[in-house]
């Protein structure tokens, strides 16, 4: 699987099901396939960004831990609670971001992948400030285009939503001192086949509320289910310049209240029950001198590291 797990993404949509006072409508499969085809031709006209558009001499690395599905078992959501951080030291270059990665596509063949990331970033020449924001993001064809939060049809927000990605986050922790979090679910309903966001604030772990879905009709491998986690940091900044921190800004070794952490990080059945994952989850780490994550150990670890790395 190729691994351009750094690139900020969100591509447009059509839903499956229509949702009116709680009804569910579905539209008949002749339609969402004439659909699926209208979706490829809208998509040519969109203000979506492609990678091409990017700086080309950019460096990215992340401290990540994949989870991934094998013959007899298929993901279809995670649960997840990470700490926030504001990143003060940080230029308008440069890009940090802790997220859950969740994708499926055919090995080696890029423009199958599917993706749909969603928690926090500071990205100041996206969001013209330094704060700490709440997105989302997907793509369909292996990043070749993406574009962020709603700027493009296609996730659908829930009518009782108290939050839009792309939102600020006020509430970030201080390194040694109060600390915040917030916890995310992405879970891809039986019924819809829709792939469904919950968001809960700091401390509101099993208190979740509906964000949006990204309908089924986005994606051809998710349209089914996902083969691949990731739980972790990523940071992209320019070649002969210095890295940004990652999570806290401080090695997972520093450990509570001063390294930044996931935790209770779970799977989701078909049913939409949770499940632990194994002590078995492989570490990517790609510049571990700089960025790292620290041993997965139940259902948590830790992952970051400070600015002023170099290649």
């Amino acid at each position: 699987m190729e691994c351009k797990l750094w690139f900020v993404v969100m591509v447009i949509g059509l839903s499956l099901f229509v949702f009116d006072n709680g009804v569910h409508a579905t539209i008949p499969k002749e339609k969402m396939m004439k659909q699926s085809l209208l979706w490829d031709e809208m998509f040519k006209n969109q203000s979506s960004v492609s990678p091409n558009d990017q700086p080309k001499d950019l460096i990215k690395h992340w401290a990540i831990y994949q989870a991934s599905s094998g013959l007899f078992k298929k993901f279809y959501g995670a649960k997840t609670s990470l700490s926030v951080y504001g990143v003060s030291d940080i230029k308008s270059t440069q890009l940090t971001l802790a997220s859950i990665w969740i994708s499926n596509g055919f090995p080696g063949v890029r423009k199958t992948l599917n993706v749909i990331s969603v928690g926090w970033m500071v990205y100041p020449s996206k969001y013209n400030d330094t704060r700490t924001h709440f997105f989302t993001l997907w793509t369909r064809d292996g990043y070749q285009t993406y574009c962020y939060n709603t700027q493009c049809p296609g996730f659908i927000l829930a009518n009782t939503s108290n939050i839009v990605p792309g939102s600020p986050i006020d509430q970030v922790s201080a390194y040694d001192g109060p600390q915040y979090n917030i916890t995310i679910k992405v879970y891809k309903d039986s019924a819809s086949g829709n792939w469904w966001l919950y968001y809960g604030p700091s401390g509101q772990y099993d208190d979740l509320y509906a964000v949006g879905y990204w309908p089924r009709s986005l994606f051809t491998g998710l349209e089914e289910n996902a083969s691949y986690m990731h739980f972790g940091g990523s940071v992209i900044y320019l070649k002969d310049a210095q890295g940004p921190p990652m999570g806290s800004g401080h090695y997972p070794e520093e450990g509570e209240g001063k390294a930044a952490t996931f935790y209770g990080m779970q799977a989701l059945d078909q049913n939409g029950s949770l499940y632990d994952f194994k002590d078995n989850l492989m570490a990517i780490q790609d510049k571990k001198e700089c960025y790292r994550v620290s041993e997965f150990r139940n259902k948590r670890f830790f992952y970051g590291g400070p600015a002023h790395c170099i290649d």
